[in-house]
Order: structure tokens, then C-alpha cells, then sequence
């Protein structure tokens, strides 16, 4: 038991730059500010466009290989600082994880679960389109607001599973 209790101090002691760095206001307003980067992005993108116009090609790359990587590394600072069980205790944290895995999913993994499922992938980009909620973080002080969306992501798992059964009719 005390080498248990050691072995977690020395833990708890290396992942204290890394707590400091994830609870930082600074760290926190650089996200907020790569969300609404995000959320501009969103709004620029548009699936009527022509894929390769240059409008479509750069927002796809800053998308892809500028706000992709910030949200990871944020992703993995947190679970870093607080462990997996204290990540994953915030509902914020599950949604931005949801998120980063859908994007990786659908980023990488199309084309395969396009052959095995019978769902077209562009589904996975669609649910990209949530991401539009994470600017519901600025809005701290929006109680109700929160309130709300909150209950929309803990009701989402039932939808999946209305949508699943929809899918069998």
C-alpha cells in the first residue's frame, strides 16, 4: 500500500505541469479562440460548393491540419492533467471527446466504414456540424442556455438509438 501511495505521489508530482498548463485562463482563451476559428470555418463551408474551389481547399486544410491537431492535444493535456476518469466526469469533456473522435473517424476512417456499413459517410461529416456548439462555452454566464444544450448531449445516445431502430424499418 505505501509503494501504491509513493508510486501516485510521483504521478501526481510529473502531471502537475501539465494540470497547470490545461487550468490555465490562457490555455483556456486560446481554445475559445480555435472554437470560433471552428465556427467560422463551418460557416464558410459550404457542401454546395464546388470541392475544389479555393475557398472549399484552405478551409478543409485549416480544418483539417490547423484546428484538428488543437483540439487533440487539448483532448489529450486534460486527460493528461486530470486522468481519465476526471476528464471524462465533465460533460464538456465527454462532448469535445465525442467530437475530436468523430473528426478522427471520419477523417481517416471513411472510406473503410463506408464498405463495411451501409451508412453513407458523409453521415460523419454531418455530425462534424455539432462542433457549432462548442461556442456555447463563451457563453458562461448563459446558465439556461447551458442547461439546455446539456440536456440535447445527454439525450443524444437515445437518439442514436432511434435513429438506429428508423434505420432498420
Amino acid at each position: 500500500m505505501v509503494r501504491r501511495e509513493a508510486l501516485l505521489a510521483r504521478l501526481a508530482e510529473r502531471a502537475l505541469p501539465v494540470f497547470k498548463i490545461a487550468a490555465a485562463p490562457a490555455f483556456d482563451n486560446f481554445i475559445l479562440f480555435a472554437i470560433f476559428v471552428s465556427c467560422v470555418c463551418l460557416v464558410i463551408d459550404s457542401p454546395l460548393q464546388d470541392p475544389t474551389a479555393p475557398i472549399k481547399v484552405w478551409v478543409g486544410r485549416v480544418d483539417d491540419y490547423g484546428l484538428l491537431p488543437i483540439f487533440i492535444a487539448e483532448m489529450g493535456l486534460k486527460i493528461l492533467a486530470l486522468g481519465c476518469d476526471g476528464y471524462f466526469s465533465d460533460s464538456w469533456n465527454q462532448f469535445d471527446f465525442f467530437l475530436v473522435s468523430t473528426t478522427l473517424v471520419d477523417q481517416f476512417a471513411s472510406e473503410w466504414l463506408a464498405k463495411i456499413l451501409p451508412v453513407n459517410p458523409m453521415l460523419l461529416r454531418v455530425l462534424r456540424v455539432l462542433r457549432i456548439l462548442r461556442i456555447i462555452r463563451l457563453l458562461k454566464s448563459a446558465r439556461d442556455l447551458r442547461n439546455l444544450i446539456l440536456t440535447m448531449i445527454y439525450s443524444f445516445p437515445s437518439l442514436i438509438n432511434v435513429a438506429g431502430v428508423l434505420g432498420l424499418i
